[in-house]
């Protein structure tokens, strides 16, 4: 897999990992990011567990120690196909994207580890990861 062409690409500073799935990075001011995937749909959403749970934390641990190993320097990939769609409008203000380390995108390693999974917008709650928290806390 290689990183994409199309859309906004650019190095970027990592300056704080704020949870699982967001990531607050400098282009020449600093943005937080939520991450994507491919797979994000209107109805489906890439998600972690939040930070207010232990396996949030862990998760967040995870990504901080990962990000470490490119000394804060990681290619951010902004989707321009549709600029309504630049911004994560249901919360934070963030801007949406996928963050690439080396050929390989930060979503597919989160879920391929079991740290993220894509759930339902329906379904997502605050509670989400917690109601599967037996099975998290044996990894």
């Amino acid at each position: 897999m290689s990183c994409p062409s199309e859309g906004i690409t650019t190095q970027v500073e990592i300056i704080n990992v704020t949870d699982g799935d967001t990531v607050e990075v400098e282009i020449r001011r600093r943005f937080k990011v939520r991450l994507t995937h491919p797979s994000d749909k209107k109805t489906y959403i890439f998600d972690t567990p939040e930070n207010s749970t232990v396996f949030g934390r862990r998760v967040t641990s995870w990504v901080r120690s990962k990000l470490a190993h490119f000394n804060g320097k990681v290619r951010l990939f902004i989707p321009s196909g549709q600029p309504i769609d630049l911004m994560d409008t249901s919360s934070f203000r963030r801007i949406l994207g996928e963050i690439w380390l080396d050929n390989e995108r930060l979503s597919d390693i989160l879920l391929k580890k079991g740290y993220a999974r894509i759930i339902s917008r329906r379904k997502r709650t605050s509670t989400a990861w917690e109601e599967d928290n037996v099975k998290l806390d044996e990894r």
